[in-house]
Protein backbone atom coordinates (compact mmCIF):
# COMPACT_ATOMS: atom_id res chain seq x y z
CA UNK A 1 0.00 0.00 0.00
CA UNK A 2 1.26 3.47 -0.66
CA UNK A 3 1.49 5.66 2.83
CA UNK A 4 0.94 9.18 1.32
CA UNK A 5 2.08 10.30 4.58
CA UNK A 6 5.27 9.12 4.43
CA UNK A 7 5.85 10.30 0.41
CA UNK A 8 4.74 13.70 1.99
CA UNK A 9 7.20 13.75 4.33
CA UNK A 10 10.22 13.04 1.91
CA UNK A 11 12.25 16.19 1.72
CA UNK A 12 12.91 15.89 -1.85
CA UNK A 13 9.26 15.97 -2.78
CA UNK A 14 9.84 19.64 -3.27
CA UNK A 15 12.39 18.86 -6.01
CA UNK A 16 9.94 16.71 -7.42
CA UNK A 17 7.52 19.12 -7.80
CA UNK A 18 9.97 21.88 -9.22
CA UNK A 19 10.41 19.03 -12.06
CA UNK A 20 6.69 18.52 -12.48
CA UNK A 21 5.75 21.91 -12.42
CA UNK A 22 8.31 22.64 -15.31
CA UNK A 23 6.98 19.92 -17.34
CA UNK A 24 3.58 20.86 -16.70
CA UNK A 25 3.74 24.37 -17.80
CA UNK A 26 6.05 22.87 -20.69
CA UNK A 27 3.24 20.48 -21.91
CA UNK A 28 0.53 23.05 -21.69
CA UNK A 29 2.46 25.40 -23.68
CA UNK A 30 3.41 22.56 -26.37
CA UNK A 31 0.03 21.40 -26.23
CA UNK A 32 -1.22 24.92 -27.09
CA UNK A 33 1.25 25.05 -29.58
CA UNK A 34 0.62 21.61 -31.60
CA UNK A 35 -3.09 21.65 -30.98
CA UNK A 36 -3.70 25.51 -31.94
CA UNK A 37 -1.81 24.83 -35.23
CA UNK A 38 -3.60 21.48 -36.00
CA UNK A 39 -7.09 23.10 -37.29
CA UNK A 40 -5.24 25.91 -39.16
CA UNK A 41 -2.82 23.40 -40.92
CA UNK A 42 -4.88 20.69 -41.98
CA UNK A 43 -4.21 17.10 -41.91
CA UNK A 44 -1.37 17.06 -45.06
CA UNK A 45 0.32 20.20 -43.79
CA UNK A 46 0.32 18.66 -39.92
CA UNK A 47 1.45 15.20 -40.59
CA UNK A 48 4.82 17.34 -42.62
CA UNK A 49 6.26 19.29 -40.14
CA UNK A 50 6.12 16.10 -37.62
CA UNK A 51 7.68 14.47 -40.48
CA UNK A 52 10.57 17.58 -40.61
CA UNK A 53 10.69 17.32 -36.69
CA UNK A 54 11.20 13.64 -36.49
CA UNK A 55 14.23 13.79 -39.23
CA UNK A 56 15.76 16.79 -37.31
CA UNK A 57 15.36 14.71 -33.58
CA UNK A 58 16.70 11.77 -35.11
CA UNK A 59 19.91 14.19 -35.92
CA UNK A 60 19.71 16.02 -33.23
CA UNK A 61 19.72 12.80 -30.84
CA UNK A 62 22.65 10.87 -33.30
CA UNK A 63 24.93 14.11 -32.58
CA UNK A 64 24.31 14.27 -28.62
CA UNK A 65 26.13 10.77 -28.22
CA UNK A 66 24.19 9.94 -25.21
CA UNK A 67 24.80 12.97 -23.29
CA UNK A 68 21.65 13.35 -21.57
CA UNK A 69 22.35 9.98 -19.94
CA UNK A 70 25.75 10.12 -19.56
CA UNK A 71 25.22 14.06 -17.38
CA UNK A 72 22.37 12.54 -15.62
CA UNK A 73 24.34 9.54 -14.09
CA UNK A 74 28.23 10.57 -14.05
CA UNK A 75 27.65 14.50 -12.62
CA UNK A 76 25.70 13.37 -9.47
CA UNK A 77 28.99 10.87 -8.30
CA UNK A 78 30.89 13.94 -8.99
CA UNK A 79 32.79 12.62 -12.52
CA UNK A 80 33.44 16.05 -14.50
CA UNK A 81 32.64 14.33 -17.61
CA UNK A 82 31.10 17.13 -19.14
CA UNK A 83 33.95 19.17 -20.97
CA UNK A 84 34.92 16.10 -23.14
CA UNK A 85 31.44 14.95 -23.82
CA UNK A 86 30.10 18.48 -24.46
CA UNK A 87 32.80 18.89 -27.10
CA UNK A 88 32.13 15.68 -29.04
CA UNK A 89 28.28 16.93 -29.19
CA UNK A 90 28.72 20.48 -30.74
CA UNK A 91 31.04 19.22 -33.23
CA UNK A 92 28.58 16.35 -34.31
CA UNK A 93 26.03 18.56 -34.05
CA UNK A 94 27.21 21.38 -36.86
CA UNK A 95 28.43 17.96 -39.03
CA UNK A 96 24.64 16.90 -39.15
CA UNK A 97 23.23 20.24 -39.41
CA UNK A 98 25.09 20.79 -42.71
CA UNK A 99 24.70 17.05 -44.01
CA UNK A 100 20.65 18.11 -43.68
CA UNK A 101 20.66 21.19 -45.08
CA UNK A 102 21.78 19.91 -48.48
CA UNK A 103 19.77 17.35 -48.09
CA UNK A 104 16.25 19.21 -47.71
CA UNK A 105 17.92 22.76 -48.20
CA UNK A 106 15.53 24.08 -45.22
CA UNK A 107 17.91 25.81 -43.03
CA UNK A 108 15.17 25.30 -40.30
CA UNK A 109 15.89 21.37 -40.20
CA UNK A 110 19.92 22.64 -39.53
CA UNK A 111 18.70 25.14 -37.14
CA UNK A 112 17.06 23.09 -34.95
CA UNK A 113 19.69 20.18 -34.81
CA UNK A 114 22.09 22.82 -33.32
CA UNK A 115 19.98 24.06 -30.96
CA UNK A 116 18.55 20.47 -29.67
CA UNK A 117 21.94 19.44 -28.42
CA UNK A 118 22.88 22.46 -27.03
CA UNK A 119 19.76 22.71 -25.31
CA UNK A 120 19.93 18.91 -24.54
CA UNK A 121 23.37 19.28 -22.97
CA UNK A 122 22.54 22.05 -20.88
CA UNK A 123 19.31 20.23 -19.28
CA UNK A 124 20.95 17.18 -18.96
CA UNK A 125 24.19 19.17 -17.29
CA UNK A 126 21.45 20.74 -14.84
CA UNK A 127 19.58 17.40 -14.18
CA UNK A 128 22.71 15.69 -13.32
CA UNK A 129 23.56 18.70 -10.36
CA UNK A 130 20.11 18.00 -9.25
CA UNK A 131 20.07 21.89 -9.59
CA UNK A 132 16.10 21.76 -10.08
CA UNK A 133 15.43 25.51 -9.60
CA UNK A 134 17.49 26.55 -12.86
CA UNK A 135 15.69 23.09 -14.63
CA UNK A 136 12.66 25.31 -14.30
CA UNK A 137 13.97 28.28 -15.35
CA UNK A 138 15.34 26.61 -18.40
CA UNK A 139 12.76 24.48 -19.44
CA UNK A 140 9.31 26.67 -19.11
CA UNK A 141 11.56 29.71 -20.52
CA UNK A 142 12.50 27.65 -23.45
CA UNK A 143 8.56 26.25 -23.80
CA UNK A 144 7.68 30.18 -24.06
CA UNK A 145 9.95 31.00 -26.48
CA UNK A 146 8.98 27.96 -28.84
CA UNK A 147 5.13 28.74 -28.73
CA UNK A 148 5.82 32.70 -29.60
CA UNK A 149 8.85 32.74 -32.22
CA UNK A 150 7.53 29.40 -34.04
CA UNK A 151 3.79 30.86 -34.65
CA UNK A 152 5.68 34.28 -35.33
CA UNK A 153 7.65 32.18 -38.00
CA UNK A 154 4.84 30.12 -39.16
CA UNK A 155 2.43 33.61 -40.19
CA UNK A 156 5.81 35.23 -41.49
CA UNK A 157 7.66 32.09 -43.78
CA UNK A 158 4.92 29.61 -43.93
CA UNK A 159 5.43 25.94 -42.96
CA UNK A 160 8.77 26.00 -43.00
CA UNK A 161 9.01 28.32 -40.43
CA UNK A 162 7.60 26.51 -37.61
CA UNK A 163 10.92 24.47 -37.78
CA UNK A 164 13.03 26.86 -37.69
CA UNK A 165 11.20 28.75 -34.83
CA UNK A 166 11.44 25.54 -32.96
CA UNK A 167 15.56 25.42 -33.23
CA UNK A 168 15.33 28.97 -32.62
CA UNK A 169 14.31 28.77 -29.44
CA UNK A 170 16.51 25.61 -28.16
CA UNK A 171 19.76 27.73 -29.53
CA UNK A 172 19.00 30.83 -27.54
CA UNK A 173 20.55 28.71 -24.71
CA UNK A 174 24.41 28.10 -26.52
CA UNK A 175 25.50 30.78 -23.91
CA UNK A 176 24.77 28.20 -21.23
CA UNK A 177 26.95 26.00 -23.03
CA UNK A 178 30.07 28.02 -23.47
CA UNK A 179 29.74 29.21 -19.51
CA UNK A 180 29.91 25.48 -18.65
CA UNK A 181 32.78 24.82 -20.60
CA UNK A 182 35.03 27.54 -19.37
CA UNK A 183 34.61 26.19 -15.86
CA UNK A 184 35.29 22.47 -17.11
CA UNK A 185 38.16 20.83 -18.49
CA UNK A 186 38.05 18.23 -21.06
CA UNK A 187 40.07 15.05 -20.55
CA UNK A 188 38.94 12.47 -22.99
CA UNK A 189 40.15 9.73 -20.94
CA UNK A 190 37.31 9.31 -18.85
CA UNK A 191 35.16 8.53 -21.72
CA UNK A 192 37.57 5.76 -22.45
CA UNK A 193 36.90 4.54 -19.15
CA UNK A 194 33.81 4.46 -19.09
CA UNK A 195 33.33 3.58 -22.58
CA UNK A 196 31.09 0.28 -22.33
CA UNK A 197 28.28 2.56 -20.58
CA UNK A 198 28.43 5.67 -22.53
CA UNK A 199 28.40 2.97 -25.59
CA UNK A 200 25.16 1.27 -24.47
CA UNK A 201 23.75 4.75 -23.43
CA UNK A 202 24.52 5.98 -27.11
CA UNK A 203 23.06 3.15 -28.57
CA UNK A 204 20.11 2.83 -26.27
CA UNK A 205 19.72 7.05 -26.67
CA UNK A 206 19.40 6.17 -31.07
CA UNK A 207 17.44 3.17 -30.44
CA UNK A 208 14.60 5.35 -28.68
CA UNK A 209 14.76 8.42 -31.07
CA UNK A 210 14.12 5.99 -33.77
CA UNK A 211 11.46 4.25 -31.84
CA UNK A 212 9.57 7.14 -31.35
CA UNK A 213 10.06 8.78 -34.59
CA UNK A 214 10.90 6.15 -37.21
CA UNK A 215 7.29 5.45 -37.29
CA UNK A 216 6.32 8.52 -38.69
CA UNK A 217 8.79 8.57 -41.57
CA UNK A 218 7.51 5.00 -42.35
CA UNK A 219 3.96 6.43 -42.20
CA UNK A 220 4.42 9.19 -44.11
CA UNK A 221 6.40 7.16 -46.95
CA UNK A 222 3.11 4.16 -46.66
CA UNK A 223 0.15 6.38 -46.25
CA UNK A 224 1.12 10.05 -47.06
CA UNK A 225 1.31 13.02 -45.36
CA UNK A 226 -2.60 13.54 -44.63
CA UNK A 227 -2.82 10.18 -42.87
CA UNK A 228 0.36 10.86 -41.14
CA UNK A 229 -1.40 13.89 -39.84
CA UNK A 230 -3.91 12.00 -37.85
CA UNK A 231 -1.67 9.82 -36.28
CA UNK A 232 0.88 12.75 -35.39
CA UNK A 233 -2.08 14.51 -33.67
CA UNK A 234 -2.88 11.33 -31.67
CA UNK A 235 0.71 10.50 -31.17
CA UNK A 236 1.01 14.64 -29.40
CA UNK A 237 -2.00 13.67 -27.29
CA UNK A 238 0.13 10.42 -25.88
CA UNK A 239 3.11 12.80 -25.59
CA UNK A 240 1.51 15.06 -23.29
CA UNK A 241 0.34 12.29 -21.41
CA UNK A 242 3.60 11.28 -20.64
CA UNK A 243 4.52 13.91 -18.74
CA UNK A 244 3.82 12.11 -15.50
CA UNK A 245 5.87 9.39 -16.04
CA UNK A 246 8.90 11.16 -17.78
CA UNK A 247 8.98 13.76 -14.64
CA UNK A 248 9.40 10.91 -12.39
CA UNK A 249 12.03 9.51 -14.60
CA UNK A 250 14.15 12.61 -14.43
CA UNK A 251 13.50 12.89 -10.92
CA UNK A 252 14.54 9.20 -9.33
CA UNK A 253 17.54 8.50 -11.86
CA UNK A 254 19.81 10.93 -9.74
CA UNK A 255 18.67 9.90 -6.89
CA UNK A 256 19.02 6.68 -7.93
CA UNK A 257 22.95 6.94 -9.02
CA UNK A 258 23.19 8.25 -5.37
CA UNK A 259 21.94 5.40 -4.00
CA UNK A 260 18.76 6.41 -2.81
CA UNK A 261 15.16 4.71 -4.24
CA UNK A 262 11.45 5.63 -3.73
CA UNK A 263 9.52 2.82 -4.91
CA UNK A 264 6.24 4.69 -3.56
CA UNK A 265 6.37 6.59 -5.97
CA UNK A 266 7.13 4.14 -8.82
CA UNK A 267 3.89 2.45 -7.75
CA UNK A 268 1.51 5.64 -7.64
CA UNK A 269 2.53 7.03 -10.84
CA UNK A 270 2.27 3.30 -12.74
CA UNK A 271 -1.50 3.78 -11.15
CA UNK A 272 -2.11 7.27 -12.08
CA UNK A 273 -1.83 6.03 -15.67
CA UNK A 274 -3.96 3.32 -16.00
CA UNK A 275 -6.85 5.94 -14.39
CA UNK A 276 -5.44 8.46 -17.77
CA UNK A 277 -6.11 5.60 -20.22
CA UNK A 278 -9.47 4.66 -18.95
CA UNK A 279 -10.46 8.34 -19.26
CA UNK A 280 -8.93 8.68 -22.48
CA UNK A 281 -10.46 5.82 -24.15
CA UNK A 282 -13.96 6.76 -22.49
CA UNK A 283 -13.63 11.01 -23.78
CA UNK A 284 -11.70 10.76 -27.14
CA UNK A 285 -14.91 10.00 -29.11
CA UNK A 286 -16.93 13.28 -27.58
CA UNK A 287 -13.50 15.47 -27.34
CA UNK A 288 -11.97 15.06 -30.50
CA UNK A 289 -14.61 15.60 -33.28
CA UNK A 290 -15.43 19.04 -30.91
CA UNK A 291 -12.21 20.18 -30.91
CA UNK A 292 -10.27 19.13 -34.64
CA UNK A 293 -13.62 18.60 -36.46
CA UNK A 294 -10.63 17.61 -39.40
CA UNK A 295 -9.07 14.54 -37.60
CA UNK A 296 -11.82 12.49 -37.24
CA UNK A 297 -9.74 9.62 -37.93
CA UNK A 298 -7.57 9.98 -34.93
CA UNK A 299 -10.10 8.58 -32.88
CA UNK A 300 -9.12 5.48 -33.01
CA UNK A 301 -5.78 5.98 -33.44
CA UNK A 302 -5.56 7.00 -29.80
CA UNK A 303 -7.48 4.78 -28.45
CA UNK A 304 -5.36 2.23 -29.06
CA UNK A 305 -2.27 3.93 -29.05
CA UNK A 306 -3.16 5.43 -25.60
CA UNK A 307 -2.66 2.17 -23.99
CA UNK A 308 0.96 2.27 -24.97
CA UNK A 309 1.03 4.22 -21.79
CA UNK A 310 1.06 1.71 -19.35
CA UNK A 311 3.91 -0.09 -20.40
CA UNK A 312 5.73 3.45 -21.12
CA UNK A 313 5.20 4.17 -17.76
CA UNK A 314 6.62 0.60 -16.30
CA UNK A 315 9.55 0.81 -18.40
CA UNK A 316 10.75 4.47 -17.10
CA UNK A 317 10.74 3.19 -13.85
CA UNK A 318 12.53 -0.27 -14.42
CA UNK A 319 14.81 2.05 -16.56
CA UNK A 320 16.12 4.06 -14.14
CA UNK A 321 17.21 1.13 -11.88
CA UNK A 322 19.37 0.16 -14.73
CA UNK A 323 21.03 3.45 -15.20
CA UNK A 324 21.92 3.92 -12.10
CA UNK A 325 23.60 1.21 -11.32
CA UNK A 326 25.44 1.73 -14.87
CA UNK A 327 23.83 -1.69 -16.14
CA UNK A 328 22.77 0.54 -19.60
CA UNK A 329 23.01 -3.38 -21.28
CA UNK A 330 19.88 -4.37 -20.43
CA UNK A 331 17.97 -1.17 -21.13
CA UNK A 332 19.74 -0.88 -24.91
CA UNK A 333 18.37 -4.91 -25.24
CA UNK A 334 14.72 -3.65 -24.22
CA UNK A 335 14.56 -0.26 -26.57
CA UNK A 336 16.10 -2.69 -29.48
CA UNK A 337 12.79 -5.17 -28.77
CA UNK A 338 10.66 -2.03 -28.63
CA UNK A 339 12.04 -1.04 -32.18
CA UNK A 340 12.26 -4.48 -33.79
CA UNK A 341 8.60 -4.94 -32.34
CA UNK A 342 7.37 -1.73 -33.35
CA UNK A 343 8.98 -1.86 -37.27
CA UNK A 344 7.73 -4.68 -37.68
CA UNK A 345 4.37 -4.09 -36.42
CA UNK A 346 3.81 -1.53 -38.87
CA UNK A 347 4.97 -3.00 -41.88
CA UNK A 348 3.05 -6.26 -41.11
CA UNK A 349 -0.47 -5.06 -39.26
CA UNK A 350 -0.47 -1.85 -41.49
CA UNK A 351 -1.09 -4.62 -44.60
CA UNK A 352 -3.83 -5.39 -42.79
CA UNK A 353 -5.34 -2.39 -40.95
CA UNK A 354 -3.58 0.30 -42.57
CA UNK A 355 -2.31 3.42 -40.40
CA UNK A 356 -4.37 1.96 -36.99
CA UNK A 357 -1.83 -0.77 -37.25
CA UNK A 358 1.30 1.82 -36.59
CA UNK A 359 -0.78 2.42 -33.14
CA UNK A 360 -1.44 -1.56 -32.23
CA UNK A 361 2.24 -2.00 -33.08
CA UNK A 362 3.50 0.66 -30.66
CA UNK A 363 1.58 -1.09 -28.19
CA UNK A 364 3.19 -4.41 -28.43
CA UNK A 365 6.39 -2.77 -28.62
CA UNK A 366 6.11 -1.48 -25.33
CA UNK A 367 4.76 -4.65 -23.84
CA UNK A 368 7.23 -6.55 -25.24
CA UNK A 369 9.93 -3.95 -23.69
CA UNK A 370 8.47 -4.29 -20.60
CA UNK A 371 7.82 -8.13 -20.26
CA UNK A 372 12.19 -7.82 -21.02
CA UNK A 373 12.89 -5.85 -18.47
CA UNK A 374 10.11 -7.04 -15.84
CA UNK A 375 12.28 -10.47 -16.28
CA UNK A 376 15.26 -8.97 -16.29
CA UNK A 377 14.71 -7.01 -12.88
CA UNK A 378 13.71 -10.32 -10.94
CA UNK A 379 16.85 -11.87 -12.05
CA UNK A 380 18.96 -9.18 -10.86
CA UNK A 381 17.17 -8.75 -7.57
CA UNK A 382 17.86 -12.95 -7.62
CA UNK A 383 21.44 -12.42 -7.85
CA UNK A 384 21.25 -9.52 -5.17
CA UNK A 385 22.49 -7.06 -7.60
CA UNK A 386 19.92 -4.52 -6.66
Amino acid sequence: MVDWKDLKKDKGIKDLSKIGLANVIGSIFSAIFWFYLAPILGTENYGQVGYFISVASIAGVISLFGAGRILLVYRPKGIEIQGAIFTIAIIGSIISSVVLYFLFNQIGISVFVIGYVLFGLVIGDTLGQKFYQKYFKYFVSQKILFLIISIGMYYALGVEGIVLGFGLSYILYGFKVYKILQNSKISFNLLKKKLGFISNSYVTDLTNVFSSHSDRLILGALFGFALLGNYQLSIQVLAVLTMLPSIVFQYILPRESSGLSNNKLKNITIVISIFIVILVVTLSPVAIPWVFPQFEESILLLQIGIFALIPKTIVLMHTSKFLSIENSRVVLISTGIFLILQISGIFILGEFFGIYGAAIALVLGGIGQTVYLTIAKQRLKEQNNI
